[in-house]
């Protein structure tokens, strides 16, 4: 019997580094589907005008915390993926790198971001909401620019964290650390009624996909450069 159990410890041991080995080796082809196939539905739902009910009731669940605490809270989050903090944070990382190629990389992902979604907002010229605002935005509403943007600003030193940190308890801190940070700056928009969730979410699906392509063109960049200098 023991002899039994333990063969079925092993096999799920086993199954377990099996699985855990497929979805890193598959990562990014597993990202990408599951964000584009997110994203074919919120823009199904909204070329269909079905969408309004999943932003309402999303947003409902917000409401009941809204207090003149929880709004200053809220902007002082939605501070930190703005346009000046986040040029800021770029170049202290040129100041502070001396990796030439990631020095090239953190700027050019932020300005690439910025780009795709400008040009999606004008494609899709979905309105703000409206009678929710509790700070004023300008522009279109669809994608969330915070969303897509601070996703794959953030998103890429997670990715650069994960790759270079030899510390594990370090590494997991900062990882998380900037992941709760997407999660607190995307939340801020819906809170402060300057985007639906779909914005958020079509933002947060888009960016997963960029940053995808993004950190593999990266990584070759950084192996062939490698290569050269060996």
């Amino acid at each position: 019997m023991k002899e039994k159990h333990l063969i079925k410890t092993e096999s799920r041991e086993t199954m377990g580094k099996k699985i855990k080995e497929f979805i890193i080796k598959n990562l990014r082809a597993l990202l990408i589907s599951l964000s584009v196939f997110s994203l074919i539905i919120i823009v199904h739902q909204l070329l269909n005008d079905q969408i309004q009910i999943f932003d309402e009731k999303v947003y409902e669940l917000f409401r009941p915390i809204i207090s003149d605490h929880a709004t200053f809270l809220f902007r002082l989050v939605t501070a930190t993926g703005g346009a000046i903090f986040l040029v800021t944070l770029t170049i202290l990382f040129i100041i502070l790198r001396k990796d030439r190629t990631t020095c090239i990389a953190i700027p050019l992902n932020l300005i690439f971001v910025t780009l795709l979604n400008i040009l999606i907002k004008h494609l899709v010229a979905r309105p703000r909401p409206t009678g929710i605002n509790l700070i004023q935005e300008t522009g279109y509403s669809f994608p969330s620019g915070h969303a897509m943007v601070n996703t794959a600003f953030y998103g890429f030193l997670i990715y650069l964290i994960y790759r270079n940190e030899p510390n594990k308890r370090k590494r997991n801190l900062l990882c998380g650390f900037f992941a709760l940070l997407i999660f607190g700056i995307c939340s801020s928009r819906i809170y402060l009624g300057v985007h639906y969730a779909s914005d958020v979410l079509a933002g947060i699906g888009i960016s997963l996909t960029y940053l995808c392509i993004f950190t593999k063109v990266y990584k070759e960049i950084r192996e062939k450069k490698s290569k050269e200098e060996s």
